[in-house]
């Protein structure tokens, strides 16, 4: 199934959805943030400040993500996917995500700000929620 997961920035949530579900999976999806700030768009994760502790955690779950670039959600993203997982609110969703009738919302806390545990326990409910909504597709 190709997925598109959406968080505020793609600087974490998504960006650890992403890569978890590939590596799961083993199918290709993609992340994407609804906010990206323009200076932050196609940047990789290793030059974003405030994203230090995004490596390391997911390093631990067997994946380097340090290349990975933040990218701001387009329609033709929109488009592609058969499934699109939202990991913000949705006020922060534009209205071509919003129209879509492919969504669905996961409650996962913005490890933005936090320590690298924070950053792991987010990557594990992910991870979680992964696995679950996998077996339940079966």
């Amino acid at each position: 199934m190709k997925v598109l997961f959406l968080c505020r920035a793609n600087i974490g949530r998504s960006q650890i959805a992403n890569k978890l579900y590939d590596k799961i999976a083993e199918e290709k999806s993609r992340g994407a943030g609804v906010k990206v700030k323009e200076e932050r768009q196609g940047m990789k994760i290793k030059e974003v400040v405030g994203a230090e502790n995004m490596i390391p955690c997911m390093k631990q779950a067997g994946i380097d993500i340090s290349d990975s670039e933040v990218k701001q959600v387009t329609p033709d993203m929109v488009n592609w996917a058969e499934k699109i997982i939202i990991m913000t609110s949705k006020e922060n969703l534009p209205d071509f995500v919003l129209e879509s009738k492919k969504l669905e919302f996961w409650n996962v806390k913005d490890p933005k700000g936090t320590d690298l545990a924070s950053h792991c326990k987010t990557r594990d409910q992910i991870k979680w929620l992964i696995e679950n909504k996998l077996k339940s597709s079966k």
